[in-house]
């Protein structure tokens, strides 16, 4: 099936509002809660949006955990400054998943999900392989869902009407 959101659209969406909207209401489309949505001032500890459910492509209940970038992943997005990706998903590891978790969902396997309107770039692919592979477990795994997977996504539940408003 082809996607039919805009690529543009999706890879143009800023971090702040417009994506981590379309992922809340994404997220709930999928059947999942939303636990912990993005705020502003306190720490987050590189998780901006929290949710359970059953992951759809496994059949079993997860916690997933948001970390919202927008535009590409370049190698400045990757691991220049505290905001990158890298550092991110480093406080998720460090710090959230050893502090942040509530008592109901420790046991669940978790899917930490790095989503964002663009691409992995070429020159991060590497360091993103890399990286996902020494830090993936079998309870704890970390994937990119990137424009194209979110296209996918919106397509496949049929959210496209509801959440991508309709060329001019």
């Amino acid at each position: 099936m082809t996607p039919t959101v805009p690529e543009d659209y999706l890879k143009n969406l800023g971090e702040r509002a417009d994506l981590e909207d379309l992922l809340i209401d994404l997220i709930r489309g999928m059947g999942l809660h939303v636990t912990s949505r993005p705020q502003r001032g306190p720490r987050q500890h590189g998780v901006d949006i929290a949710a359970v459910g059953v992951d759809p492509d496994a059949g079993i209940k997860k916690l997933f955990l948001f970390v919202v970038k927008s535009g590409d992943i370049n190698r400045a997005a990757w691991q220049v400054g505290t905001q990158s990706i890298r550092a991110s998903l480093e406080q998720v590891l460090d710090v959230y998943l050893s502090s942040c978790i509530p008592a109901e969902h420790a046991n669940l396997p978790i899917l930490i999900v790095v989503a964002t309107g663009g691409s992995l770039l070429q020159t991060c692919q590497i360091d993103w392989s890399r990286f996902t592979a020494k830090h993936s477990t079998r309870k704890r795994l970390i994937a990119l869902w990137d424009g194209d997977r979110l296209s996918d996504i919106i397509d496949k539940y049929r959210l496209g009407e509801a959440l991508i408003p309709r060329p001019a």
